[in-house]
């Protein structure tokens, strides 16, 4: 079925929502967002709309899984759907870079090696994916549930890898601790695709990097914007220098 067709159902059938309203109208957007990891462009999507309940996400897996793919992870109180072949090459990415955003450095540094954790982390990820993989894709337990083994992670890096940024940030400390990045000149890249309408654009990535790492991270970004365009997905990317007086991450 055609994927408008498919958004306008959605719409026109959210769970405990009115046609027309906010509400409805952010799910069948965030459906159709969801669509570009069905498509295997990127990794996964981050559910942030309405509570993502059992009925709502399988809903949107039914009509955004064609190939049987998509998974929904759930790390917490999160929920992320995610492409499971796409995620497994995600998180065996050797290129992924590291930014280090501790409060206490001066400025942000580029890490030679994964973060403290983050070794483990990605190897617990690797497993309950494949496991997931080879379970029903519409099964009577919507989320595939990831217990960290050894206390809380750093979800802003978990998020960084499933979502499938080129380069990942991270801070020592616990998920409210401060970062380096309030004032710093930051290269924000958004990459957009075709949405629900001729006019209508989606956010398929959105991410950053520090302006003053550009000479060893904006290669870098601008090798992985290449290795995209040439799997054949129609995209633009845009790039702005922004400065911020408190970075939330």
């Amino acid at each position: 079925m055609h994927e408008r067709v498919v958004s306008k159902r959605v719409e026109n059938g959210v769970p405990n929502a009115r046609k027309g309203t906010v509400v409805c109208r952010r799910v069948a957007a965030a459906f159709s967002r969801a669509l570009w990891t069905a498509r295997g462009c990127k990794p996964a999507f981050l559910w942030d709309v309405n509570e993502p309940t059992d009925r709502a996400v399988a809903d949107c897996l039914r009509l955004c899984s064609t190939t049987g793919d998509v998974r929904a992870l759930r790390l917490g109180r999160d929920v992320l759907l995610c492409n499971v072949p796409e995620t497994l090459r995600r998180l065996a990415d050797a290129q992924l870079k590291f930014v280090d955003v501790s409060a206490r450095l001066r400025s942000p540094r580029v890490l030679a090696m994964p973060p403290p954790g983050v070794a483990d982390m990605l190897s617990l990820l690797k497993r309950r994916l494949a496991e997931a993989a080879s379970w029903p894709a519409f099964r009577d337990a919507a989320f595939v549930d990831v217990v960290p083994a050894d206390g809380d992670w750093n979800l802003c890096t978990a998020f960084g890898v499933l979502l499938g940024y080129p380069v990942v940030y991270w801070f020592d400390g616990g998920p409210d601790a401060a970062n380096c990045l309030a004032m710093e000149e930051l290269n924000v890249v958004r990459v957009r695709g075709a949405g629900r309408t001729p006019t209508e654009w989606d956010d398929v990535y959105s991410f950053s990097f520090p302006l003053t790492l550009g000479v060893e991270l904006k290669p870098h970004v601008d090798s992985w914007w290449e290795q995209l365009r040439a799997r054949g997905f129609e995209l633009t990317r845009v790039d702005e220098v922004k400065c911020y007086p408190v970075v939330a991450l």
